[in-house]
């Protein structure tokens, strides 16, 4: 096998990780898990991995949040994600959707937008979206896999100031404790 720099290697092809996924899934089932480390030691590659061969009773969402530039957009974004693993019929009649009706959230040109404004809706559409999810997929629980975190939470210190940044991480505990069943890593 030849190195690959910057690129990234096929699921099946992603050797000598074992070890570490089976201790990553075994923390995550009472936590949720942080890795950092400098770029290009592999954290992107596990999580692929894990996402591509979860454990029985996973259901793995993953997403790359180095786009993200706010807390609305990330509440879309993962708004987007659950609205791929709910079934129709769910979709339909879920919270989040009537909260993202509720607070005038439109989709144009196939991407979903919250209204500007300075109210934080991000946090009832993102509590509203991961319970719709953890309800729909129970008895299996979910985790997200959310690649390039800490580079959207230093994005939303900078827009939007601290304040902001640590209330995403505060929804983000508040849901790991109070949903049964939603991990993030």
């Amino acid at each position: 096998m030849k190195a690959n720099p910057g690129g990234q290697l096929a699921v099946q092809d992603i050797l000598g990780r074992d070890g570490l996924i089976t201790t990553l899934w075994d923390t995550i089932q009472g936590t949720s898990v942080i890795m950092t480390a400098e770029r290009r030691i592999g954290k992107t590659t596990i999580i692929r991995k894990m996402h591509a061969e979860p454990r029985g009773e996973w259901v793995p969402v993953l997403q790359d949040l180095e786009r993200v530039h706010s807390a609305n957009e990330f509440a879309v974004t993962v708004y987007d994600a659950i609205l791929h693993h709910l079934g129709t019929m769910k979709k339909v009649a879920s919270r989040a959707r009537r909260v993202w009706e509720a607070i005038g959230g439109a989709e144009v040109a196939g991407v979903l937008k919250l209204p500007e404004s300075k109210e934080a809706h991000w946090k009832n559409l993102l509590t509203h979206a991961v319970a719709d999810l953890v309800e729909e997929q129970a008895p299996r629980r979910l985790v997200f896999f959310w690649d390039e975190m800490p580079y959207m939470l230093l994005t939303i210190s900078r827009n939007e100031g601290e304040k902001t940044a640590m209330e995403v991480l505060d929804v983000l505990r508040w849901l790991a404790r109070r949903t049964p069943g939603f991990v993030w890593s």
